[in-house]
């Protein structure tokens, strides 16, 4: 019992068969690491500004309440996390996004396209 199939590029018309998937640099994770290596220099060069940024701004923590050493690692891990924060968020807004799109009217005509060849499968089941 021989089918008769006709060959489709695809079971669904909004699949992408034609075009390979592109594969991200693997300079990547070495770039994300110079940037955080890079933040974490920043902003331990910068702790001892932030420290008394943060004492002006809220007088009831003193410049000498927090040691030093405590006070420079926790501005240090301040800056890095917004560094990485902000630094992933505009590479999410200028990575280059994905062309395909699906329409919901091309879903609804590919739906109905399925059920009538499902139709015409059983049709012609009958008349075997």
């Amino acid at each position: 019992m021989a089918q008769n199939k006709r060959p489709t590029a695809s079971k669904y018309a909004y699949e992408r068969t034609d075009a390979p998937r592109k594969r991200s640099s693997p300079l990547l994770p070495i770039l994300g690491l110079i940037f955080l290596i890079g933040f974490g220099v920043a902003g331990w060069l910068a702790s001892d500004a932030i420290l008394i940024a943060v004492a002006d701004v809220l007088p009831g923590i003193g410049v000498s309440s927090i040691p030093q050493t405590t006070g420079k690692i926790i501005a240090t891990v301040v800056v890095v996390i917004l560094g990485l924060l902000i630094f992933g968020l505009l590479a999410a807004i200028f990575s280059p996004k994905d062309s395909q799109t699906v329409k919901e009217a091309n879903l609804a005509k590919e739906k109905e396209a399925m059920k009538e060849r499902a139709r015409a499968a059983r049709a012609q089941q009958r008349r075997k």
